[in-house]
């Protein structure tokens, strides 16, 4: 059964990011690495109860979206932290002449606070000052700690205890993936439906995803146990006022777990009472906190697409590795893209998404839902749709724009302000390959300036720009970028400083059909797991290729005169496509 983890979907999933880059406190002033800690830990012991007031509470919304940037800026910070460690070390390594250095230059590895760039150690005081503020206003707005956190004794341990206790929140349970099931919860026609079901038709729809599997002989009779839950599963079906998305939603939930203790904690639940006339509907709320963190955090980045958007399951995954959404799996033999589909065929079960009746290998979200994304996570998301966009704010991380029909999103110099930008992201509302234009008189200029301001850049994609001809050679800035799609551009060449990005997961340069040749130094980029450059001109694979150990997926894969043996090895543990 799955562990179903309440609260920390704010704070956990940074955790984990703190335990992986900062094993110890020698990369980081030791007080500040323990107040981070502290306050970390003092906002997550009551973020299950932030995300239940929120939606009534206006000043409780405001806390929790400074928190959310809080904790963003702290991220992006620690990654910064690492990438300047890893450079330290490198470059000590590369210095290494003679054998006769090798202790000394060994014992340098151990990089000093010192050794930090003293602009960083600043930007951590004072994320270390917002986030502890924002701590000193949960007893103000009467936010109740989660039963799940021994509150009580976390002064009585070190901030490294807490962080060993806090990287087990969220840990990932089974996934199911019979067909069966998942054509069970996606096959009603109801679900796109907004009309109301009178009594006996909600009870029906309802039992039929709720008992599946529960108790066969419930077509039959009744048997003592499932008795006490039908008297439950119809006060919950009575609170999902006959919506049918709703009786599908929490009828999915509930029989994940047959406990009858947890069916009563379902039903009274506090997201039931949420006032007439919300937007958000009760049972889809109540289904989302009972989410474990990780699923939390997947869907919520939903926000980022527009309503009625076709989501294509692969794309999807990797952006959300690229976002740091994925835990890193425990079992050697699985790969990260593996759990990114496991969490995308979870959020299926559950009914958060749905296979599109009209195009094959697609999937719709619905607009109920898309509600409830955006109404969490909407004010770090945002998505231009021309004159009637509302200007971005200072906390926007996510940008996207629509380009189906041939032009160019009007005002991208405004992205220049939005520093803290992690995603840009040119969207279609077809299954079909979209095409755009930069229209600047200078495209290399404009994305020279954006690579210079917009430094926190995890996701770019520049796929479909059919002006987009050359990379500007800073492209090395963006130290944080973990996804680069140049798909279907005109681009000829790939400049070396794309050999620099360290955290780069997933290279797309499918259908360049002018691109002749990789970079050489491609095996540069160790974390690259994703590399796609069929229908390019490339018919040589760069030396070293053996050396990218984390590679998975590959497009093609060509053998010449210039390759080198260890490219062999990749035959083993990477999953070709076409």
């Amino acid at each position: 059964m799955e562990l179903e983890t309440p609260g920390g979907a704010i704070a956990s999933s940074f955790f984990e990011a703190l335990i992986d880059k900062l094993s110890s406190a020698e990369t980081m002033d030791e007080n500040l690495h323990s107040r981070l800690i502290t306050a970390l830990f003092s906002i997550n012991v009551v973020a299950d109860d932030a995300e239940k007031k929120q939606i009534d509470n206006f000043h409780v919304k405001e806390w929790l979206l400074g928190v959310k940037d809080g904790v963003l800026d702290a991220q992006d910070l620690v990654e910064e932290i690492h990438i300047q460690v890893s450079k330290s070390k490198q470059e000590v390594a590369e210095s290494q002449t003679s054998s006769t250095r090798t202790n000394q230059l060994l014992g340098m590895l151990n990089v000093s606070p010192s050794s930090i760039d003293k602009n960083i150690v600043s930007r951590l005081k004072e994320i270390v000052q917002k986030l502890e503020s924002l701590v000193s206003l949960k007893d103000v707005l009467l936010l109740n700690v989660n039963h799940g956190f021994n509150a009580g004794s976390r002064m009585l341990i070190s901030p490294k205890m807490m962080t060993k206790q806090l990287s087990l929140i969220g840990a990932q349970g089974e996934v199911a993936t019979r067909s069966g099931e998942v054509a069970l919860v996606t096959a009603s026609d109801q679900i796109h439906q907004l009309h109301h079901l009178d009594e006996e038709d909600s009870w029906t729809l309802f039992a039929k995803h709720a008992f599946h599997g529960f108790d066969d002989s419930y077509a039959v009779s009744w048997t003592k146990k499932t008795t006490l839950h039908e008297k439950v599963g119809k006060k919950v079906a009575d609170k999902c006022k006959g919506l049918p998305l709703a009786l599908i939603a929490i009828g999915n939930l509930l029989r994940r777990n047959s406990s009858l203790q947890h069916w009563e904690k379902i039903s009274e639940s506090d997201a039931w009472d949420l006032a007439e006339g919300n937007r958000i509907v009760p049972a889809l709320m109540v289904s989302y906190q009972s989410l474990p963190t990780h699923l939390k955090k997947c869907f919520e980045y939903c926000a980022l697409f527009p309503k009625g958007y076709l989501y294509e399951k692969d794309q999807l995954c990797l952006l959300w590795m690229a976002e740091n959404l994925i835990q890193r799996p425990r079992q050697h033999m699985t790969s990260m893209k593996e759990v990114a589909e496991s969490y995308f065929n979870d959020l299926i079960l559950r009914s958060f998404f749905q296979p599109s009746t009209k195009y094959r290998n697609y999937f719709v979200m619905h607009d109920l839902h898309h509600d409830l994304s955006k109404s969490i996570f909407g004010e770090f998301c945002f998505t231009w749709e021309g004159r009637k966009s509302k200007n971005m704010t200072s906390i926007t991380r996510h940008f996207s724009f629509l380009c189906d029909e041939i032009g160019s999103p009007k005002g991208l110099e405004t992205l220049f302000d939005a520093k803290k930008l992690r995603t840009f992201l040119p969207l279609s509302m077809t299954c079909f390959e979209y095409q755009w234009l930069l229209c600047f008189n200078s495209n290399k200029l404009l994305l020279s300036e954006l690579f210079s301001k917009c430094k926190r850049l995890r996701v770019l994609s520049l796929c479909g720009c059919m002006d987009m001809i050359e990379l500007p050679d800073n492209i090395g800035n963006l130290k944080h970028l973990h996804h680069l799609d140049l798909s279907r551009t005109k681009i000829s060449k790939l400049p070396d400083t794309l050999c620099s990005l360290h955290y780069l997961q997933t290279l797309k340069v499918r259908d360049c059909q002018f691109l002749e040749e990789l970079p050489m130094n491609l095996h540069k980029l160790v974390n690259l797991c994703y590399l796609d450059f069929s229908g390019t001109k490339v018919t040589v694979m760069p030396k070293e290729m053996g050396k990218l150990k984390n590679l998975e997926v590959l497009s093609s894969f060509y053998v010449g005169k210039g390759n080198d043996s260890s490219m062999m090895d990749l035959s083993v543990y990477v999953y070709f496509v076409t």
